[in-house]
């Protein structure tokens, strides 16, 4: 990308180094903005210090951000340093923050950035109201496709679901093949069909498609394969137990500080606890 502007560069290089973030590579965006004074890339580094951090340095990070963005103007930063904090505030389950920051709607990355946000707190109504003044503004733009894939996938109706695979391989013929990102929407489209065995092919080449390029496999690739593993149980193409038993142990090892774990103890106990009054 060629940027002849200093504000150009700092777009540029935002984009690239949340593109790293997302592959996995955040100790190499720290490592990489280690000196950087420019507010906007400021944020970056602690959304990727975020995207690393246990539950218990989060908090401090949260602060951090806010000190940020007070800094530069609070709602009147730059948009840049508004996109690149209200991502910070999503990965930290501050919603209400994140959309404060985006509600300027000056970009289609910020009215997705409300997108994301509204259904975060289920409010899909709100999330279909912001997807409609991006598709008056650009309906081809992959911001606004993104989204709504993402408001399909949310919905309590099927009746987008092809069209969202339509979006999804048509994003991939425009730009180069089918990413990890795609693979992902596209199984968990699958699964909204419940297309189990559908949705853990699109898994699979996501998982080989990172591991091939010596990224970390997302959680969410590992964990809806073990969803979609759970639902084959019983079915004659369903995955074998070793392959289960893999994931599983690869999921625990990669992404250890998942949410996923804690909630899963927290239901276990809850079970158990359950359990005792019938024996």
């Amino acid at each position: 990308m060629v940027a002849d502007t200093e504000e150009l560069q700092i777009y540029r290089d935002l984009l690239l180094l949340r593109s790293k973030i997302a592959l996995g590579d955040a100790r190499g965006v720290l490592k990489q903005l280690a000196s950087t004074s420019k507010p906007a890339l400021q944020a970056v580094k602690m959304l990727a210090s975020i995207s690393i951090a246990s539950d218990s340095e989060k908090e401090a990070l949260g602060r951090s951000v806010e000190d940020l963005v007070a800094a530069h103007g609070g709602e009147s930063a730059s948009l840049m340093l508004r996109i690149a904090a209200a991502l910070c505030f999503l990965e930290l389950g501050n919603v209400k923050a994140a959309l404060r920051l985006a509600r300027k709607e000056e970009s289609l990355e910020e009215l997705s950035l409300e997108v994301v946000g509204f259904l975060k707190i289920d409010r899909i109504d709100l999330a279909e109201k912001v997807l409609k003044k991006m598709k008056d503004a650009d309906d081809d733009d992959a911001c606004t496709q993104m989204a709504s894939i993402w408001v399909a996938l949310a919905s309590s109706t099927s009746s987008n679901l092809s069209e969202s695979t339509d979006t999804l391989n048509e994003l991939a013929e425009r730009y180069g093949g089918r990413t990890s990102l795609i693979l992902q929407l596209l199984g968990a489209v699958e699964m909204k069909k419940r297309d189990f065995a559908a949705a853990m092919k699109c898994f699979v080449e996501a998982r080989s498609l990172a591991l091939s390029n010596g990224e970390t496999v997302p959680a969410s690739v590992l964990l809806n394969s073990l969803v979609s593993i759970r639902q084959l149980e019983g079915v004659s193409a369903a995955p074998s137990q070793g392959m289960s038993a893999k994931i599983s142990s690869e999921f625990e090892s990669t992404h250890p500080s998942s949410s996923f774990f804690g909630t899963l103890q927290t239901a276990s106990e809850a079970f158990d606890r359950a359990a005792s009054n019938f024996s």
